[in-house]
């Protein structure tokens, strides 16, 4: 690697760096090998953990837990894996899961939809007279919307966010797609969500864009033979409101990035096929690719930058927790770092890592590729200390004085780097060299200021 000219010492400064763990990190249930997994930003494969029962999707909820869907038992685990209880689904088979403001879980799939507090305990049953609900989002004003893959025409059903007053909204009469997703989109504070909908059936290749009422707006045709299964809305740091709206396909493996504002498309094949979309908290995309057996991260052009190979059978997006913190929560603080989730987004920094902050923050740009370009991007306010490493550490180092805990391993650190003052992007051409690929390089920052603190752990993990 080819660094700018920073002050580098050789790693037996580590003293200059002088506590909360790191918490971005993606889940992916997998349906066949019976396992969820935990994925780092790199493409890490951080754990990979057994479950007893049918798996379709996993989700995160406000307060870290993660909640998996695919039977009537809805296992609930604690933020790092490890089992905390069970939610009882009493509608049938449950198929997807939304979260509330108040860290409800509202599960659809069977007859209906079922609403639960943070721990699992039912409040609420809401049976649906049109069958077959799937997919569930929350828009901005808490009304819950559910696809009901049936028709065509197909159609959603509304339930109230204070009323409670369930109603039902058909697609055009001229759609022929079956709804399976749904998603809800951030347009700024105090603005109504557009709620977007697709769905498979004769190839339809449809994006159906709803506004908070349910009327339809706009049908866009994206691919004439298309089969859409995934979809999600992205929010620009710029703007504070969705810029693009991503759908994929499960057939060709097609990426679709849609401007929000006038249907405009573009598409790149990421796949053999696209089962599930999410957004990790520095706005990259990952693509679940069944076939592949892999989780793919995407740029905002629709370059690969990154990716896991993950166990058979993954049907769904990966969890991150990016709805509730821009469209359903966007002043909470899913992190606990006392910045408000709209606000890490809008200063680039993850809402989902309390060691990742608009003041002190480690993203990269730019694909792992050996022999390609890429970069480091910092946020900071002061001095920042880089570390970079091979491993992390098994028992992170809390040093008294330092925020947060520096988690990589001494052992196997390379060198450190005085990066200097302020917010920069270091780009860099990683070399071309075989040895590297299925290898990372992990990256620390110690931020140096009237209160200093570890940063998050970024890198690469070579291909």
């Amino acid at each position: 690697m080819h660094l700018p000219p920073i002050r580098l010492t050789f790693v037996t400064s580590l003293c200059l760096f002088a506590g909360v763990s790191a918490q971005d990190a993606l889940w992916i249930a997998n349906r066949t090998s019976g396992d969820v997994m935990q994925i780092s930003p790199l493409g890490e494969v951080l754990q990979t953990l057994p479950q007893a029962v049918t798996m379709r999707t996993i989700h995160r909820a406000p307060d870290g837990k993660l909640w998996v869907a695919g039977s009537a038992t809805v296992p609930i685990l604690h933020p790092d894996g490890s089992p905390f209880g069970a939610a009882g689904f009493s509608l049938g088979s449950s198929y997807a899961i939304a979260f509330d403001r108040s860290g409800h879980a509202w599960v659809s799939g069977g007859t209906g939809v079922e609403e639960f507090d943070a721990n699992g305990t039912t409040l609420n049953t809401y049976p649906l007279s049109f069958s077959a609900p799937l997919g569930i989002a929350i828009d901005a004003d808490g009304n819950k919307w559910i696809c009901h893959r049936a028709g065509p025409p197909g159609s959603v059903t509304r339930i109230d966010g204070m009323t409670g007053a369930i109603s039902n909204h058909p697609m055009p009469s001229t759609s022929l797609i079956l709804p399976t997703r749904c998603c809800a989109d951030f347009r700024g504070l105090g603005m109504p969500s557009h709620v977007w909908v697709v769905g498979d059936n004769r190839g339809a290749g449809e994006l159906i864009e709803l506004d908070a009422s349910g009327t339809v707006l706009n049908t866009y045709v994206l691919a004439p033979g298309g089969a859409f299964g995934s979809v999600i809305a992205d929010v620009d740091p710029a703007t504070l409101a969705v810029q693009f709206v991503w759908v994929g396909d499960f057939r060709t493996g097609d990426l679709w990035r849609v401007d929000a504002a006038t249907g405009a498309a573009i598409s790149v094949t990421v796949a053999t096929d696209v089962l599930g979309l999410t957004i990790d908290g520095f706005r990259n995309v990952w693509a679940t690719a069944r076939t592949n057996t892999e989780l793919r991260r995407i740029d905002v052009q629709g370059f690969l930058e990154a990716f896991a190979t993950i166990g058979a059978g993954a049907g769904g997006p990966a969890a991150s927790g990016w709805e509730t913190a821009t469209t359903v929560d966007p002043l909470g603080d899913f992190d606990g770092d006392a910045v408000p989730n709209i606000f890490e987004i809008q200063g680039r920094s993850s809402p989902f890592d309390a060691c990742s902050t608009p003041a002190a923050s480690l993203s990269v740009e730019g694909a792992a590729a050996v022999g390609g370009p890429t970069a480091l991007q910092i946020l900071a306010t002061g001095q920042m200390f880089l570390a970079f490493g091979l491993t992390r550490n098994a028992s992170p180092l809390t040093i008294p004085g330092i925020a947060c805990t520096f988690d990589l391993d001494p052992t196997t650190l390379i060198v450190t780097a005085d990066a200097g003052f302020g917010t920069q992007l270091i780009p860099f051409v990683i070399p071309n060299a075989a040895i590297l690929v299925g290898n990372p390089l992990l990256v620390q920052g110690a931020h140096v200021t009237a209160t200093p603190t570890f940063t998050n752990v970024n890198g690469w993990l070579f291909f």
